[in-house]
């Protein structure tokens, strides 16, 4: 039922899409949830500078419009050229076709950030994304299916032959994109983002390293209602780890600067205290709520 719906909302224009997109997304944002909540919260204490809780229905209008294109990506993808710039790509151009090794691309919840893999899919190079599992395995099959249209493939974590493809794609010359701006149940390390500590995926820096890899921070923002910028940054991967990945956030942070609103604000980011220390949703919330009032 679920996978015929959005089969039949993907045939719908995308003009259309994205208005229906933003409008769901505003509706929901109405709708006091906890993840409203969080959002609210997480805006006031990092990006109060940047709008703070006003931000946030255009944050899930954003996320709206983000998933009813991604449905079905073709009408960009057929137009790549005039929706999607990549000005940073003439300059890295020659250190990707003389690599001797993979490449591994940090990205994060910004802008489309699926279409930001099926543009390079587009292009010709071969992609594999990590996702994390979802708790639904039909929409997993969904998503999967979804990003195969596109040309990429997908890998989930926590998966037991899942390492062994993601090393076998380092090797063989490919793009592994891992989607590195959320706290999850990964070896990770804390680094600044906003000025607060956050618990970063570090697994994958570690296995790039390992094996001589290129590693780039991409990113992808909506510059008008229906284009967009992507950005990459090479990102020495001859430093330490924790050093790659405060490069990482650092840049992260920048562009979201930039673009408040494109960042999926409702994540508990700043979750973890220490490793011993992770917070439920609802202590998060009290945890946010304190630091709001000085408590």
């Amino acid at each position: 039922m679920i996978a015929a719906l959005i089969e039949c909302a993907g045939r719908l224009p995308l003009e259309l899409r994205i208005s229906l997109g933003r409008c769901l997304g505003f509706i929901f944002s109405l709708i006091p949830t906890r993840d409203r909540k969080i959002c609210e919260l997480q805006l006031e204490r990092f990006a109060k500078a940047m709008g703070g809780r006003a931000l946030t229905s255009s944050v899930y209008q954003s996320v709206g419009q983000t998933l009813m294109e991604s449905i079905n990506l073709a009408p960009i993808l057929k137009r790549l050229d005039t929706r999607v710039a990549c000005p940073d790509w003439e300059q890295l151009a020659p250190k990707v076709s003389s690599r001797k090794s993979g490449i591994l691309a940090l990205s994060a919840h910004t802008g489309n950030w699926e279409l930001l893999a099926a543009y390079f899919a587009a292009k010709g190079h071969k992609l594999t994304v990590i996702g994390r599992q979802a708790r639904n395995l039909r929409f997993q099959e969904i998503l999967a299916k979804l990003r195969a249209r596109n040309g990429l493939k997908t890998v989930w974590r926590n998966d037991a032959s899942g390492t062994k493809e993601i090393i076998r794609a380092l090797k063989s010359k490919g793009i592994v994109a891992a989607l590195s701006d959320q706290d999850t149940y990964v070896a990770s390390k804390f680094v600044p983002f906003f000025g607060a500590p956050a618990r970063t995926p570090s697994a994958m820096v570690d296995l790039a390293k390992k094996l001589e890899c290129m590693i780039v921070a991409a990113f992808i923002f909506r510059t008008t209602r229906n284009s967009y910028e992507i950005r990459l940054h090479d990102i020495p991967a001859e430093l330490p780890p924790e050093e790659i990945l405060r490069t990482y956030n650092s840049l992260l942070e920048e562009y979201i600067r930039k673009f408040p609103d494109q960042w999926v604000w409702f994540h508990k980011r700043w979750r973890s205290l220490s490793e011993e220390q992770r917070l439920s949703s609802r202590e998060y919330v009290r945890y946010l709520q304190g630091l709001q009032s000085g408590t």
